[in-house]
């Protein structure tokens, strides 16, 4: 990855891979769930650690006028994670505030944090998709996962991958 400005080559090829990881992810999770009114969202990476991020990224299809709630979502639940130092935005999960689940925070080998959000799925299915994310990027361990998986007692994800 990249030391100093993440803004180069190194930042934008590592980015472009997570991107491509988290797509997978969202699709498989909406394949496996095979419910209608989950057919996608807005997929948000940063890095914590040295301050930067991508624009958020539409992954499916979503109904018409929800793009920037989404993607706001996205955003907004991982910087909430990151700044209360938790793993899963479930940990400060408000529904009445309009604080959703479905972000999570990952490490690499030299534990640099990275956050990964999604929304547009239904919460559950937010936080799976992110954990098969970040597991898949080599950012969280699958024991971590699981761990995050029984705080927010995300059935969907321990029966499908955990």
């Amino acid at each position: 990855m990249c030391g100093g400005s993440c803004r180069d080559g190194r930042w934008r090829l590592f980015s472009n891979g997570v991107v491509q990881t988290a797509e997978q992810a969202v699709m498989e999770v909406i394949r496996v769930a095979n419910d209608p009114d989950d057919q996608g969202g807005y997929f948000f990476f940063a890095s914590l650690s040295i301050g930067d991020e991508i624009p958020p990224v539409k992954f499916g299809k979503i109904p018409d006028g929800f793009d920037e709630e989404f993607s706001g979502y996205a955003k907004e639940k991982v910087y909430r994670a990151y700044q209360n130092q938790d793993l899963s935005s479930w940990q400060s999960r408000d529904v009445e505030r309009s604080m959703f689940g479905g972000a999570v925070i990952g490490e690499d080998d030299i534990k640099r944090k990275f956050g990964f959000g999604f929304s547009g799925l239904k919460e559950h299915r937010d936080e799976a998709a992110m954990l098969l994310t970040a597991t898949r990027s080599n950012m969280m361990t699958a024991q971590r996962a699981r761990e995050i998986a029984l705080m927010s007692d995300n059935q969907f994800y321990l029966e499908n991958w955990g």
